[in-house]
């Protein structure tokens, strides 16, 4: 699932359906955040092609030494980040990627987090 977090006039709205990329063009540009979720080889074909831009894939980012989770490109940012995940038989890391590409911040996860969810709940509104 992807999140496409936009900016529409003076407020921020959220669209799940990428068939809008296909009907407005002019969204494309107005793109502040993509909130990747367990994303398909299809979405991650589709945003690599859309927004023109290279994703390391799951095993790479949790692979990455502890001294190499943030690197900068010519045009981007990555950065690999932990995120505590409990439950009941105790705790683990999930490894959260995030790249920054000019005003785009695309976060790449494969886990449902409690912080992404009350982020988007409090300030966003869904529009689809």
């Amino acid at each position: 699932m992807i999140r496409c977090f936009f900016k529409n006039s003076n407020k921020l709205e959220v669209i799940t359906d990428f068939n809008d990329f296909y009907e407005n063009e002019d969204k494309k540009d107005k793109v502040v955040w993509l909130d990747m979720l367990l994303p398909t080889h299809t979405e991650i074909s589709f945003v690599e092609e859309t927004f023109g831009i290279d994703f390391p894939t799951k095993q790479e980012s949790e692979e990455i030494e502890i001294s190499s989770r943030y690197w900068e490109e010519d045009k981007k940012i990555e950065i690999n980040s932990f995120f505590l995940i409990t439950h009941e038989d105790g705790a683990h890391n999930e490894t959260v990627s995030f790249i920054l590409q000019g005003n785009l911040l695309i976060s790449i996860r494969y886990k449902e987090l409690r912080a992404f969810e009350e982020f988007s709940k409090r300030f966003f509104l869904c529009t689809s």
